[in-house]
């Protein structure tokens, strides 16, 4: 239980400290989030990224 515990907290800790993987994980859930009614009304003025990833036409 205390082993599991203990590997737990080194894999959370290596995950944040890897922050090369870590950035562009957190930018394209950004750009998923955003409403797909704000897509419709602003197109192409929302960030290309969100457009890339099909936030927008994925239904």
């Amino acid at each position: 239980m205390i082993g599991d515990v203990a590997a737990g907290q080194a894999m959370v800790l290596s995950i944040e400290t890897e922050s090369p993987q870590a950035k562009p994980t957190a930018i394209a859930r950004w750009g998923l989030e955003i409403p797909h009614r704000r897509c419709r009304a602003f197109g192409r003025a929302t960030p290309s990224l969100h457009h890339d990833t099909g936030g927008c036409f994925s239904s």
